[in-house]
């Protein structure tokens, strides 16, 4: 920086440097990011779709004991630090980044923070992929609201969607689900449950955090279709839902 105006008188101070930069909030980056992301909107896509891949990663920063929710207090051999999670959407189209979330890192959050980027989004046409840490009913019924396709990658075994799903015992396979959702656990959600092996369109019921601003009585329903296929050579599971091949 003093290279670039030439050591000249005008130059402010280190402390002048530092109080001025203490005043540019976080919104200011905010919205130099979000005025980038709009110039290099252009329409570039794949077979219709704009290919979306949301991913995220932990970056350190300068230690801030009085930052609770990011600070790290280290080993023995490590000094204390502060890190932050990074979310974002980038398009692997055009090799932009289309839309980012900071979280800190004690209260990280990936679900969320997908959801909230895709609810505020005005794409459309949109093919999103993700990993494991992104893989949730909520996340999932967020998406098919917004109109968008998905592709997700998502866990094996205990903990996750597959776990409630009824699946063939092969080495690989492409089946169709009707997943139905909804926000209560009632007489009549438990009965639903209890003939999950009974019809292959409605194999699972879940209660879902979707619904908002409902009476407390209502019973209301999601239903969210899509693929869960397991690829033999990979032994990767994806949930998928296109409207066609692509």
């Amino acid at each position: 920086m003093m290279d670039f105006f030439g050591f000249g008188e005008e130059l402010a101070t280190t402390s002048a440097f530092v109080q001025k930069r203490a005043k540019i909030l976080p919104e200011a980056f905010e919205s130099l990011f979000a005025l980038f992301a709009k110039k290099t909107a252009e329409s570039q896509t794949y077979r219709g779709f704009q290919l979306l891949a949301v991913d995220g990663s932990d970056f350190l920063t300068a230690a801030n004991p009085d930052d609770p929710e990011s600070y790290f207090t280290g080993t023995d051999v490590q000094k204390p630090y502060n890190l932050l999670h990074l979310n974002a959407l980038y398009d692997i189209v055009r090799h932009v980044y289309v839309d980012a979330l900071l979280q800190k890192r004690r209260y990280a959050d990936e679900c969320g923070a997908l959801i909230t980027m895709t609810d505020k989004s005005k794409l459309k046409n949109v093919l999103l992929m993700a990993n494991r840490g992104y893989e949730s009913y909520n996340t999932l019924a967020h998406i098919q609201k917004k109109g968008w396709k998905f592709l997700f990658r998502i866990k094996n075994g205990i903990g996750g969607i597959v776990s409630g799903l009824n699946l063939p015992d092969t080495p690989c396979f492409d089946v169709h689900f009707n997943l139905r959702l909804t926000n209560r656990q009632t007489k009549e959600v438990r009965c639903c449950l209890k003939t999950k092996t009974l019809t292959s369109l409605f194999p699972i019921l879940h209660v879902l955090f979707f619904f908002q601003n409902i009476q407390e009585s209502m019973i209301l329903w999601f239903f969210i279709p899509f693929h869960s296929v397991l690829f033999v050579s990979l032994f990767q599971r994806i949930l998928l839902k296109l409207s066609s091949p692509i």
